[in-house]
């Protein structure tokens, strides 16, 4: 967000390999790392929501072992949650 003025869109992604064309000038310092996101513990892709509005913050997080919504234990859904 500091380097472009904004979180990246989902279209965009997590990882922002290319520069994008209404990054804030001079301050896109990326691509941060070579290729995308590396996987989860599991192998699984990360999951990433942009904020709905500029107030708003990302939440990147991944849904467990099970790769699937909700669950406990190894299948628990990780990572972090916006406050309202």
């Amino acid at each position: 967000r500091l380097d472009i003025g904004r979180y990246p869109t989902e279209e965009e992604g997590l990882a922002l390999l290319t520069r994008p064309s209404d990054a804030v000038e001079g301050r896109w310092a990326g691509p941060y790392i070579d290729e995308a996101v590396p996987a989860d513990p599991w192998g699984n892709t990360y999951r990433y929501e942009a904020p709905a509005n500029s107030s708003g913050r990302a939440r990147v997080y991944s849904y467990g072992a099970d790769n699937e919504e909700g669950g406990s234990g190894l299948d628990a859904d990780i990572g972090r949650t916006p406050s309202s």
